[in-house]
């Protein structure tokens, strides 16, 4: 158990959505703002809407990576966005996560070198372009033990395809890093907050060709609401994917506890 991090910009967070969901008056969101409003360090509510909670398992996420690979010489970092992945804007109710993440996990043990060693997390944003076409965007950070060769990320980049009628312009991203690098990107992986990505054109003053760019800007209140409903519904472990690794299983609802496979159990 890592030591349960206090973030006082996380505490309001979640208060002020605690006050938001018992103000709706659905019945769905008073007992989510009743679970989220009793979550404690020495007992977390567990729940995936809730931020105390997904900051806690970052801190976990971070240190089972650098546990994993911390005297590795390379790891790879990649985001991955399935067309899976893409919901329409009001139309949460109809995602399925849990599907997503066994989906997914199964197409990457596929793709990737026979026993290599992977740990990823999903994230969401809510994406437009030009202010159009608003869209949930539930990816992949992911953290693979080693350096993934050329062969590798052309079999990735063939399955998983860019699709600009989705918004998904670039389906794959990798950038292999030193140790040195591990914390900050494991950290990435796992977000406490959730973001609107508002894509545009943008002109360069040197006259190259417009490129695509984008702004990050919190979710407006009734954007905030509609994601927490969704994850409601899921542990906060739930979004988590590990390939080829051992999954020891503790009475901490928020831990992260892998080890290599073959490896042995230990406390």
């Amino acid at each position: 158990m890592t030591k349960w991090r206090k973030h006082t910009q996380a505490q309001t967070a979640a208060d002020d959505l605690v006050k938001r969901l018992r103000k709706i008056g659905d019945p769905q969101a008073k007992q989510l703002a009743k679970n989220l409003s009793r979550c404690r360090e020495d007992d977390p509510c567990g729940s995936l809407a809730c931020r105390l909670c997904r900051e806690q398992v970052q801190g976990e996420f971070i240190e089972a990576a650098f546990r994993l690979w911390g005297e590795e010489s390379f790891v790879t970092a990649l985001t991955i966005i399935s067309r899976n992945g893409i919901v329409e804007e009001g139309h949460l109710d109809g995602f399925d996560l849990n599907a997503l993440v066994r989906r997914d996990r199964v197409r990457l043990k596929r793709l990737l070198p026979e026993g290599t060693e992977a740990l990823g997390f999903v994230d969401v944003s809510l994406n437009t372009f030009d202010n159009a076409n608003p869209h949930w965007c539930f990816h992949w950070h992911i953290c693979v033990r080693g350096e993934l060769g050329k062969a590798e990320l052309r079999r990735l980049r063939s399955s998983y395809r860019h699709d600009e009628s989705a918004g998904i312009y670039r389906a794959v991203r990798a950038e292999v890093i030193g140790t040195d690098e591990l914390r900050s990107v494991a950290g990435y992986c796992v977000k406490g907050d959730f973001k609107r990505r508002s894509g545009f054109l943008a002109t360069p003053r040197s006259g190259r060709n417009p490129y695509r760019d984008h702004r990050e800007q919190s979710l407006s209140k009734r954007e905030a609401v509609e994601l927490a409903l969704a994850m409601g519904n899921y542990e906060v472990l739930a979004p988590l994917m590990a390939i080829s690794l051992k999954r020891k299983r503790v009475n901490w609802p928020l831990a992260i506890r892998l080890q290599h496979i073959g490896a042995r159990v230990s406390g």
